[in-house]
């Protein structure tokens, strides 16, 4: 038990500490580019991967609502198409 509490201390001492790199080296206008450019490589792939993974996802879910819409779509037109066909066979017997 005292391994745990020992470890999770030693969590709250490594993240302050790294908070407070953040900030000193944030605020520092000449070693910005170089914080920036490191953080820009860690960050920017997991940022991508999970922008690509949301728009695959909802693209998915707009996949099958358009699947329906035009499922529905098509019964319309079936109908017309049945009724057009009904009507123009109705007008050739009169002649």
């Amino acid at each position: 038990m005292y391994k745990n509490k020992k470890g999770g201390l030693l969590g709250i001492v490594i993240t302050i500490v790294v908070l407070i790199l953040i900030v000193i080296f944030s605020n520092r206008e000449a070693n910005t580019s170089f914080f920036e450019n490191v953080a820009n490589k860690l960050v920017m792939p997991i940022q991508n991967g999970l922008t690509y993974l949301k728009n695959r996802v909802s693209g998915n879910s707009t996949f099958f609502t358009d699947i329906s819409n035009l499922k529905s779509e098509n019964q319309d037109l079936k109908e017309k198409n049945s009724q057009r066909i009904f009507g123009i066979n109705r007008k050739i017997r009169r002649i």
